[in-house]
């Protein structure tokens, strides 16, 4: 085209600008999708209608369009925008009584990536002119641009949320003994941070081959009833987690055999499953799950495992604690016995004073303490501690 643009078209590309610069400023997804296409209609003089790719517009995810699942419901309405989201490439169409396309779609693109794809269509009026159909890509391509700097901003802000949760966490990890507190921190962390439906830690319990629920955190569910408070090894994403010590992820766990519906977790529609574990010990799971199809990236995952990993630490640091702490009070058990039996003149107050030690400092349910009387040659029953004894 030669020589000075035409005031209309000059007009458009001014509103095109004024467009780009605004949608640098923007957050909301919504109102996004609102200024492209108010501004579509007013310089193509026709009804605009746009789809955005919700993840990689949101910086949810940084997965690309062609490896992740398709959602059937979540795509452009009409056949011209899918072909020509499909063929990145511009689509008309027009009818036999006209000289030109009443309807274009052009995808919103950068680089190689579709974010959307805008569709303007004249049901009256002439059709769209070769000028009128580049200014529409003019558009397209702004807004891809602007769209695309929105989402990179967001992924790196979400990127050092992350990295600031696990430096929170590698700090607990060396100030937390107690594996429940740390375990609540954790989970309700995770939810805060990354902004996911579900988190939970289960703790292995290897002599009854299961799971056990140690902390959960969920915005729209209560952290008992109804939730799994015990998981067979073997049973859904996190028993076989747990039972293989391999990590598992569910994109869309409407495709994933292995997972179980959880029904005070309605909404997951992903989920991720990380054992915790010193080498090749699993010592427990990790499980997180999302409201959103592949709502878990490359990023987010490697987060993930680094947490799994700082868990795994505190709870073997934990047990090593907990398993000292009662070494040292069977220590001071049998010290207090061995006071007691030279301090006790009278037989059975010493008796009772032994399965007593025993009972509180080991922990054990039922003590009872026989002699032997080899006159009679029988086993007499002295003292006891526990129900059994009642």
């Amino acid at each position: 085209m030669s020589g000075a643009l035409p005031l209309i078209c000059q007009q458009g590309w001014q509103h095109i600008i004024r467009m780009g610069q605004q949608l640098l400023a923007l957050s909301d997804r919504a109102a996004c999708h609102s200024l492209i296409v108010e501004t579509a209609s007013l310089v193509a003089s026709g009804q605009a209608e746009l789809w955005l790719d919700t993840l990689l517009c949101s910086g949810i995810s940084t997965i690309r369009a062609d490896d992740r699942p398709v959602d059937p419901m979540d795509t452009p309405s009409s056949e011209l925008m899918r072909r020509a989201l499909a063929t990145r490439s511009t689509q008309t169409s027009s009818t036999g009584e006209t000289s030109g396309p009443l309807t274009v779609a052009v995808p919103l693109r950068h680089r190689d990536e579709a974010l959307g794809v805008l569709e303007v269509q004249r049901s009256q009026g002439s059709p769209f002119a070769h000028d009128e159909v580049l200014m529409v890509e003019g558009l397209a391509h702004e807004a891809a641009i602007a769209l695309f700097a929105a989402r990179q901003l967001a992924v790196e802000h979400r990127r050092i949320e992350q990295l600031s949760l696990v430096r929170a966490v590698s700090a607990q990890v060396a100030a937390v003994l107690d594996l429940d507190k740390l375990a609540r921190r954790v989970t309700e962390a995770i939810l805060q941070t990354f902004g996911y439906y579900y988190a939970a830690l289960f703790i292995l319990e290897p002599e009854r081959r299961r799971l056990r629920c140690r902390a959960s955190a969920g915005a729209e569910c209560p952290r008992t009833g109804g939730l799994p408070r015990y998981v067979r090894l073997g049973e859904g994403l996190v028993g076989h987690a747990g039972q293989s010590g391999e990590e598992i992820v569910a994109l869309d766990v409407r495709r994933e055999p292995r997972y179980r519906q959880v029904d005070a977790l309605p909404e997951t529609r992903s989920e991720v499953a990380l054992p915790v574990r010193i080498e090749d010990r699993v010592l427990g799971v990790l499980d997180v799950q999302s409201d959103r199809v592949c709502g878990f990236d490359e990023s987010d995952l490697l987060v993930l495992r680094a947490l799994a990993d700082n868990i795994a630490i505190a709870v073997e640091d934990s047990r090593i604690y907990n398993d000292l702490r009662r070494r040292a009070d069977q220590l001071a058990a049998i010290t207090e016995v061995t006071r007691a039996v030279a301090s006790v003149l009278d037989q059975s107050t010493l008796f009772q004073r032994v399965v007593s030690l025993v009972h509180e400092r080991f922990g054990y349910p039922f003590v009872h303490l026989y002699t032997i009387d080899p006159t009679q040659r029988t086993i007499v029953y002295r003292a006891g501690s526990g129900p059994r004894s009642e």
